[in-house]
Formats: C-alpha cells, sequence, structure tokens
C-alpha cells in the first residue's frame, strides 16, 4: 500500500516526465518509450534526437521547492545506475550506429507554469 506521500510523489513524477517529453517533442525529439527497464535501472525517457539520429536517455528530476532540490537528486549514485543502463543498451546492440547520448530534464514545479530546464 502507498502512503500519501508516495502517492502524491508518484504523481509528480508522471507529471514531470509528460511536461518533459512534451518539451523535448517540440524541440525535434521522438519518444521510443517511457519508464523503461534495463540494466537493473528505470529510464524515464528513451528518446531519438532526429537530427543526429542519436539515441537519448533522458532522467526527468522534479521539485516542488524549486530547480536546486531536482538538480541536487542527479546525485553520483543516480549518475552511476544511468551509466549502467547505457552499457546495457549497447550490449543489447541499440546505439551502435549513432551512439547514445544522456541528457536531465529538470521540472521546477513552485513555478506557475512550471519550468523546464534541458540539461543537454
Amino acid at each position: 500500500m502507498t502512503n500519501g506521500n508516495g502517492e502524491r510523489n508518484r504523481r509528480q513524477g508522471i507529471r514531470a516526465e509528460r511536461l518533459a517529453e512534451k518539451h523535448l517533442k517540440s524541440i525535434g525529439y521522438r519518444t521510443l518509450g517511457r519508464n523503461i527497464l534495463v540494466g537493473g535501472t528505470e529510464i524515464d525517457l528513451l528518446m531519438q534526437d532526429r537530427r543526429k539520429r542519436q539515441l537519448v536517455v533522458i532522467e526527468v528530476k522534479s521539485s516542488r521547492v524549486g530547480e536546486h532540490a531536482a538538480l541536487g537528486a542527479l546525485n553520483a549514485k543516480k549518475r552511476t545506475r544511468i551509466a549502467r543502463a547505457v552499457r546495457s543498451l549497447h550490449r543489447l546492440g541499440l546505439g551502435l550506429e549513432h551512439g547514445i547520448r544522456v541528457e536531465g530534464v529538470l521540472i521546477d514545479l513552485s513555478e506557475k507554469p512550471p519550468g523546464i530546464r534541458h540539461l543537454a
């Protein structure tokens, strides 16, 4: 059973991922998958940069108290997990031709409308 804060955080995460996906599509990315489990790590969004034809692993972080809190969540442990996911994608034969890169999207839910910062 999920407690109230857990449910609130889950809804916040879903909203943040939708906002990030909408923003990325508006700049030419194409969604390949959402919440993909690979290498023991969940990839929030797997997208393709249509211009460069690269796969892009997107990590989405959000905060109700400002962008700084979302940025702080991209810590060393999280970066290590993302690197493991990228290695797993390579082992599956993905991204070999045009490469894989990792980007972050920070969603500041303390602003109206929410602030979006793309870390490319």
